[in-house]
Order: structure tokens, then sequence, then C-alpha cells
């Protein structure tokens, strides 16, 4: 066997591969980059989106009928007629 200072090709090869998958890749620069997505909404969901914006603005609970409820439960007036539950109980709402 002759050794010298002259490294065979096929390392030269390796090396080559060995620096391409270890660099990060570069990317190329894409023809549509600037051409970005884009949504248009119909009428009818700009008008559902209005209606729920407004809604959220509305309290959660009707202060003024809670109050107005536990003052009457309070005073021991507070009645409900039962045919009104019961024709609720049997409506389908």
């Amino acid at each position: 066997m002759k050794i010298n200072d002259n490294p065979p090709a096929y390392l030269g090869n390796l090396y080559k591969i060995y620096q391409d998958k270890t660099q990060p890749l570069e990317k190329s620069p894409d023809k549509n980059a600037a051409a970005k997505d884009s949504l248009e909404l119909s009428e009818k969901a700009r008008e559902i989106k209005r209606l729920v914006k407004e809604t959220e603005k509305l309290p959660d609970i009707r202060k003024e009928k809670v109050a107005r409820i536990i003052e009457q439960i309070d005073n021991g007036v507070y009645n409900i007629p039962a045919d009104k539950v019961a024709a609720k109980m049997l409506s389908e709402e």
C-alpha cells in the first residue's frame, strides 16, 4: 500500500455531500410572494358581524328585572301563574 499526501478523489465528493446536507437551505424567491390571501365577506355576513357586536354590548343579566323579582319575593307578593308555567313547559320553543 502506498501512502502519499494526495487524498483519494472520493473523499472530496463525500466532503461536498456532507457540506450540502449540513448548510441551511436558502429560500428561493417566490414569484407569488407578494400576493396575499384575501377574504371578502358577503353583505349578510357583515350584517351578522354587526349584530353580534351589538349583542355583546348588552348586559347578560337584566338587573332591573332581577331587582324587581327579588323585591317581590322579599315582600311575599311574587306569584307565578301555574297555567303560564304549564303552557311554557308544553310549548316546543
